[in-house]
């Protein structure tokens, strides 16, 4: 249930989806949280799909690929493996009802 409420935070953040870690300083503040592994839906039409999101404190700070990514983490961040699952924005509607959408008043 935890994990799924923190699913639940990072999918209502998605409105920062292009936002990406682009300091040039050596000294990157590390992320909290890291999902990676799996596939991850960006709904941006230049960068439609990435392997790699990062989160600081409440705000994404980094969507991109693993190598991007790879400054952002340190000691204590947390590395969520998506694995076979999909990563997608929390204001996009991933599901529809068929009998309900489908048919209209006659």
């Amino acid at each position: 249930m935890r994990r799924f409420r923190l699913f639940i935070a990072l999918l209502g953040l998605t409105g920062l989806f292009g936002l990406s870690a682009c300091s040039s300083s050596d000294s990157v503040e590390p992320a909290d949280l890291i999902f990676t592994g799996g596939a991850i839906f960006t709904a941006d039409a230049d960068m439609p799909e990435a392997s790699v999101v990062a989160i600081r404190a409440d705000r994404i700070v980094y969507v991109g690929n693993s190598a991007g990514a790879e400054t952002l983490i340190g000691e204590l961040t947390r590395k969520v493996n998506i694995g076979d699952g999909l990563l997608i924005p929390g204001f996009m509607d991933s599901h529809t009802h068929v009998f309900m959408g489908s048919f209209t008043d006659v």
